[in-house]
């Protein structure tokens, strides 16, 4: 018959073989993972979409402008310019003046839409021909 100090020293030895089990089995998963992560570096990237930023608008009063707009843009144009002109010679000025658009038929387009959005805002006076409204309310002297 064994004495417990035998039974104690069977079982610390049996742990011990245990433990240097697990140490070799830690150091080939090691070994695996650091060959995965290699093995994964010599991959080409994967670029994540971008997520596009919610653009937040201030509430505007009804008819207002929010400034910077591009109806904002095309009412400084029209009034540097003091008199009548083409949509298209609109668009070309906004651009020149800094404004850009990821819209692929360009600027034109959307001038095109503000301007006949707007008509308390631009006249159309003939076939792509716009000028600003009178706002005022005074009748005009002759």
């Amino acid at each position: 018959m064994q004495t417990e100090r035998e039974v104690l020293d069977g079982m610390i030895d049996a742990v011990r073989e245990r433990l240097e089990q697990l140490e070799l089995d830690v150091a080939f998963e090691q070994r695996y993972l650091a060959d995965l992560i290699e093995r994964r570096k010599k991959m080409s990237p994967v670029v994540p979409k971008a997520r596009k930023k919610k653009r937040i608008r201030p509430v505007l009063a009804k008819g207002a402008i929010e400034p910077g707009s591009l109806t904002e843009q095309i009412i400084k144009v029209l009034e540097d310019h003091g008199a009548t002109m083409r949509a298209a010679d609109i668009a070309r000025e906004v651009v020149v003046r800094g404004a850009t658009t990821s819209s692929k038929g360009g600027m034109l387009p959307m001038v095109n839409t503000s301007l006949s959005r707007r008509k308390n805002m631009f006249e159309k006076v003939g076939r792509g021909l716009y000028k600003l409204r009178k706002t005022t309310g005074a009748a005009e002297e002759p």
